[in-house]
């Protein structure tokens, strides 16, 4: 690893320097050229960077040069034209330009032992025996090689030519992948739309399981099992509009389970049906820390069920009214959970689109967080205001806790 040291050129009996395989970074040391009896040079799989530099061409003892495999820039110096080298290996860098046409007198070199790949060079490859002779691999992926050797177009008409195939066969295949590209974005958009207009249907009769992303996903089936086919003994209230159950989840997960009441008969009365509506669509479109949070909601087996986290205080009422209510709401704490509470209304009010008025604020449908902050909840009688028509509506709510008219 660094870079290489300026040491090394003051190692003037030095004939071999072997430093590949190390991520030597930094440019390659001009100073090298002091070497004068250096006969292998190996910088090679390195991250070196910059120019070749020019004063490599001193070394005139040199036999096996390989820069290989670094971030190499520039020209290739026509000084590196060494005729006593016998191997040669630049592939694999960033190198512009032609290969130095003064190379035919490099006649030691082995056609076996020279590679130019991987590189941006073009232009005709030098006239010699040695550069005609060696494989197609040591040309390929630059820019635009020519000349006699394997593999390579005899001259810059041959390599125009071939480039002229390949941007008419690139000008044919735009088109043709670009309108294939449109046939399938049109058909995943009409697939999406389908699919959405499905859901819609599905969705406005409640013929659905739904589950949003929360701590976890969970099933219908994980519910049933959990709470034992909501066995009586999980049940934590009652009240006009359905019983809730409290459902400890495989996952750790602690959820409320809201089922609507049902009618004697096979059919869920229009009014309750329009209240579990009314309650998945206002919970579904707020998002405040005074509201209860929605995981989900169910419509199977002629029931519905609505999922939302659960609080562990439950109800304000059940701290007023319970056992601990005396000891636990002091002045500041109801001072809490009514700043809650107004936060959560103010938020209903102004904040969202259009307002919403819940309707049926009683202490049981406020429900407490073990640091007594209080949640909204139950928007079953709640109500989407359109501030463009007249608001008038049927009395709805709990009695004693409905705003006065």
């Amino acid at each position: 690893m660094g870079k290489i040291s300026l040491e090394w050129a003051e190692c003037a009996s030095l004939t071999i320097l072997q430093m590949g395989r190390n991520r030597i970074s930094g440019k390659i040391l001009s100073e090298l050229g002091k070497l004068i009896q250096l006969r292998n040079l190996s910088l090679g799989c390195n991250e070196l960077s910059g120019e070749i530099p020019q004063s490599l061409g001193r070394l005139i003892e040199l036999k096996e040069l390989d820069l290989s495999q670094n971030k190499l820039t520039g020209n290739i110096p026509k000084e590196l034209g060494i005729t006593s080298l016998e191997s040669l290996n630049v592939s694999h860098n960033q190198l512009l330009g032609e290969i130095p046409a003064s190379f035919y007198t490099m006649v030691n070199l082995n056609s076996s032992s020279i590679d130019f790949s991987y590189n941006k060079l073009t232009g005709q490859i030098p006239v010699s025996k040695v550069f005609e002779e060696a494989p197609a691999e040591a040309y390929v992926r630059n820019s635009g090689f020519c000349g006699n050797a394997e593999g390579l177009p005899t001259s810059y008409t041959d390599s125009k030519r071939k480039k002229h195939s390949n941007m008419l066969l690139f000008i044919v295949l735009i088109p043709v992948c670009g309108l294939l590209l449109l046939a399938i974005i049109v058909a995943g958009i009409i697939i999406f739309y389908q699919k959405t207009q499905f859901l819609g249907v599905e969705r406005r009769r409640l013929g659905e399981s739904l589950i949003w992303e929360g701590e976890g996903k969970f099933t219908f089936k994980d519910i049933v099992e959990a709470s034992e086919d909501f066995n009586e003994k999980y049940c934590i209230g009652k009240g006009g509009f359905g019983t809730v159950y409290r459902v400890a989840l495989p996952n750790s997960q602690i959820v409320a389970v809201k089922r609507l009441n049902m009618s004697d008969s096979s059919e869920i009365p229009s009014a309750n049906r329009h209240s579990f509506e009314n309650e998945i669509r206002v919970l579904t479109e707020v998002r405040h820390w005074n509201i209860i949070k929605p995981n989900g909601y169910f419509s199977i087996r002629g029931c519905m069920y609505l999922v939302y986290d659960y609080v562990e205080r439950g109800s304000l009422g059940n701290a007023l009214y319970g056992l601990k209510g005396n000891v636990e709401l002091n002045w500041n704490t109801r001072v809490k959970i009514l700043q809650g509470v107004a936060h959560a209304v103010a938020y209903l009010h102004h904040d969202c689109s259009p307002p919403i008025v819940h309707r049926d604020i009683t202490v049981n449908n406020i429900l407490l967080e073990p640091d007594f902050e209080s949640r909204l909840s139950d928007f079953g009688v709640a109500r989407l205001l359109n501030p463009d028509t007249s608001n008038w509506t049927p009395i709805a709510g709990s009695y004693g806790y409905m705003a006065p008219r």
